[in-house]
């Protein structure tokens, strides 16, 4: 004698079995970064640019001031524009650094997370960020390094969430070459996630 699976909201439904003795059951996949945007409209972007100048300058500095929420970063866009004034690029001088450890100490202009779902009301407003080189203090422990492919190449790179600023924690981009004009910029996309997410 065979019991059947019910769905146990009382109206009666039925788990369905194929004949192969496997239980019917239906499934959605969406990336982290869709879900946590859709379901908490917590997926943020935040851009920076800064001239470059001949030595190190910093294009942003994001600080997670979230005491509970660690700051993930999803994806980062790097580019150097209209360079002049130094090297041509390719060229082991001119690249940029991604840095954890480093705290903002002043300058720069403030520049502000978008929500990446157009018409929520949620901000993260316990970020901060800075672009226009910005002077930082501190100790750069870099995470990587990309060099510059080619004037104007957008450099790419999917990190899936395994960078992770934690509460308190600062993360800061740098440009270093011996340029002294065009446009340095980064984007970074990141989601705010709580502990158990």
């Amino acid at each position: 004698m065979s019991t059947p699976i019910k769905d146990g909201t009382g109206k009666g439904y039925a788990a369905k079995v194929d004949i192969n003795n496997r239980l019917y059951v239906d499934s959605r996949s969406h990336t982290l970064q869709h879900d946590i945007s859709h379901r908490h409209q917590r997926a943020f972007q935040v851009r920076g640019e800064a001239t470059p100048v001949s030595g190190s300058a910093t294009v942003l500095h994001i600080n997670n001031g979230n005491t509970t929420q660690a700051l993930v970063i999803t994806y980062l866009r790097l580019q150097a524009v209209g360079l002049t004034g130094g090297t041509a690029v390719p060229d082991t001088g001119n690249y940029f650094d991604v840095n954890f450890g480093r705290t903002y100490t002043s300058g720069g202009s403030s520049v502000t997370p978008i929500n990446a779902y157009q018409g929520s009301a949620k901000t993260a407003t316990d970020v901060t960020a800075y672009d226009s080189a910005p002077t930082v203090g501190g100790t750069a422990l870099v995470l990587d390094r990309w060099y510059v492919s080619a004037d104007g190449a957008m450099e790419t790179f999917i990190k899936g969430g395994s960078v992770v600023v934690g509460p308190g924690q600062n993360m800061d981009i740098t440009y270093t070459g011996d340029h002294t004009a065009g446009i340095v910029q980064a984007r970074v996309s990141f989601l705010m996630l709580n502990e158990d997410e």
